[in-house]
């Protein structure tokens, strides 16, 4: 199997990502920010966060290979809730647009694609933020792979 690195997978799901209709705009892991800046962010933006990396203990780490990782990605995007009546419908289509993400990773294309196994390990966060005018979710999933340990040039 090749090897890859955090940021190609980074941006392999910011790109996979950007063809849904739910979530447009890929920005940086600062959109949990929103609550200082709610002005700055866009309406069903998004970024990818790189979580945790695990060695799965394979015991075959060697300069100029790779090792086989677990690499938790989250992806967390912003929905804004209007308020009155619509509140609740934009509510709903927060949670559609959740589910769409996860629809979206695990179909992920077997031709032309990293080498990756993609698992959906669950929405850990819903918060309602700046006064209940915006929804930030993360959705959770564990991207196994073999770590690129080639020298940086």
């Amino acid at each position: 199997m090749a090897t890859v690195t955090p940021a190609e997978i980074r941006a392999w799901v910011a790109t996979w990502l950007e063809s849904l209709t739910s979530v447009t705009l890929r920005e940086a892991p600062r959109v949990g920010g929103v609550d200082g800046e709610a002005s700055s962010v866009a309406h069903g933006s998004f970024s990818v966060v790189m979580a945790d990396e695990t060695d799965l203990g394979q015991m075959r780490q060697r300069p100029g290979g790779g090792t086989r990782v677990r690499q938790t990605v989250i992806v967390r995007f912003a929905w804004r809730l209007r308020p009155g009546a619509d509140q609740l419908t934009d509510y709903d289509a927060a949670l559609e647009a959740g589910r769409a993400i996860v629809r979206k990773m695990i179909a992920r294309p077997t031709t032309g694609a990293l080498p990756i196994h993609v698992m959906y390990e669950g929405t850990p966060n819903r918060i309602e933020m700046d006064g209940g005018k915006w929804l930030l979710t993360d959705v959770r999933f564990s991207i196994d792979h073999i770590l690129d340990l080639s020298a940086v040039a």
